[in-house]
């Protein structure tokens, strides 16, 4: 009888273990570029998708907490990749934060980076503009692999969209290459160029490459999507 109360006892402790650890709460952290720190169409900080999907989580009491602190205007590709290695900190809330406790703790990632670097060849001079997609493909390669060394629940990347009247064929190439590349690390990949295919709806101009309200809305759409699906 003793054994068998003993059994008991130490499954209801596993049982309260279990559903104490394992809650519905979502850690949110978005790490990247404009996009994830939500640069407008003004050059300004607005709300980007970074706020919308904060705000939903808090509206559904699914929010155990989040962060966009490592994400910067003009970040590159590279610069992401060695924010990790060197472990950077951050002073948070009066707290020191390193990028990857925050990799470690997140439920739900967003990666965002890459669009500065390809505009600014495009825009600069594009000559051998396959052999420098493919450099950025093999860092986003490092960067996901990376990523993909911690405990998280969804990693969603965001492809590349043009805002030009040519160059399609570069896009089409860096995103068949960038999904197949995401779905082999287990994440999931959002193909902007399509989502934002109403260019004069989510952008401004053809020199302006930051999505204005509309376009930051739509984001936000997708990505609250793939959150309720997972």
């Amino acid at each position: 009888m003793r054994k068998v109360l003993l059994i008991i006892l130490i499954f209801l402790s596993c049982y309260v273990v279990y559903n104490v650890t394992n809650d519905d709460d979502i850690y949110f952290l978005a790490i990247g570029d404009f996009l994830a720190k939500g640069v407008n169409n003004h050059n300004h900080v607005d709300d980007g998708f970074f706020n919308h999907v904060v705000s939903y989580l808090d509206d559904q009491d699914k929010l155990e907490g989040s962060n966009n602190s490592f994400t910067e205007k003009d970040m590159r590709i590279t610069d992401l990749i060695r924010k990790i290695d060197y472990s950077e900190e951050m002073m948070i809330d009066n707290k020191t934060i390193a990028i990857n406790n925050l990799l470690h703790k997140a439920d739900v990632i967003t990666v965002s980076v890459g669009m500065n670097e390809l505009y600014y060849k495009l825009f600069s001079n594009n000559d051998n503009i396959y052999y420098y997609a493919s450099q950025m493909l093999e860092d986003m390669h490092e960067l996901l692999d990376r990523i993909n060394r911690y405990n998280h629940r969804k990693v969603i990347v965001l492809g590349y969209y043009n805002i030009t009247s040519s160059n399609q064929d570069v896009f089409n190439y860096l995103n068949v290459r960038l999904e197949k590349m995401v779905v082999e690390e287990g994440f999931d990949f959002v193909d902007l160029d399509k989502l934002l295919d109403d260019k004069t709806k989510y952008f401004d101009n053809e020199t302006n490459f930051y999505p204005n309200n509309a376009g930051y809305d739509k984001i936000s759409q997708i990505i609250v999507e793939n959150i309720k699906n997972y």
